[in-house]
């Protein structure tokens, strides 16, 4: 048995806020297809806890096209966040797809979303090293 006759113990209560943001924001994308290329709208909302509402925070949307272009939009949260952005994808762009990054951020809060929407239609093929099977799925 161990005597802790002359060793310090200390307890101290740390308070602990939520850290994972990812449920916090909702993001409903709406793609709308033409010849022309596909528009891409971003509904965006998001309800900070009362412990974060008196900070500055932001959301920072990042779209990432391709290497070379991207489009970005910062928005500032005082509570919370009702707002939708929107994008155009022309057709003569090589972009399959186009990658969502949405960075919460604050003095406290510091969380990132990620989100790949598909844009052309077609065939999306993935090849399976383990059972060395190529699979192909329709892109709608």
């Amino acid at each position: 048995m161990r005597n802790f006759q002359g060793e310090y113990l200390f307890e101290k209560e740390i308070p602990v806020h939520q850290s994972d943001f990812t449920n916090m924001i909702l993001v409903n994308p709406i793609i709308r297809r033409s010849i022309e290329g596909d528009s891409v709208e971003l509904h965006i909302k998001t309800i900070l806890p009362d412990v974060y509402q008196a900070q500055d925070n932001k959301l920072e949307v990042l779209a990432r096209l391709n290497d070379t272009l991207s489009v970005r939009k910062t928005f500032n949260i005082i509570k919370s966040l009702n707002v939708s952005m929107g994008f155009f994808v022309s057709s003569s762009l090589s972009c399959p797809f186009v990658d969502i990054r949405f960075i919460l951020s604050g003095q406290a809060v510091n969380s990132e979303q990620r989100l790949s929407i598909p844009l052309k239609t077609g065939i999306n093929l993935q090849f399976f090293p383990e059972s060395g099977k190529m699979v192909g799925e329709s892109i709608p």
